[in-house]
């Protein structure tokens, strides 16, 4: 029997990761909406972490990533960030896509990811 599990969110009626089989779905935005766009991303990353750590895996383990950003004057400095996060193992990187939207007040990034538990 395979099983569901979800990981709830800090926002009411939201999950933050969901696996079901081998596959685990992530989203990760900040919760403090402070006006800072790289400690936005920072939390983003470690909330993604997290979820990936509670589920048995690691940054390694991601297939997809869709980025989100409010404003994309800011994909450089997201770009920096992320390789420092992401690491420097070609093998270990996923499929990643970014796309300038309109977000909540005070949303400055989101990601959302797909990942393997294999």
């Amino acid at each position: 029997m395979t099983s569901l599990i979800k990981i709830p969110g800090k926002f009411p009626g939201r999950v933050q990761a969901t696996c079901y089989e081998s596959l685990i779905w992530l989203v990760s935005a900040s919760s403090s909406k402070i006006n800072d766009f790289e400690k936005q991303v920072i939390e983003c990353f470690d909330n993604l972490s997290e979820n990936l750590k509670n589920l048995g895996r690691e940054n390694r383990n991601l297939i997809s990533v869709t980025v989100l950003l409010s404003n994309m004057s800011n994909k450089e400095i997201f770009d920096n960030l992320w390789s420092k996060w992401i690491g420097d193992n070609p093998s270990a990187w996923p499929q990643r896509s970014c796309f300038g939207v309109q977000l909540g007040k005070g949303l400055l990034v989101e990601i959302t990811a797909l990942a393997y538990k294999c």
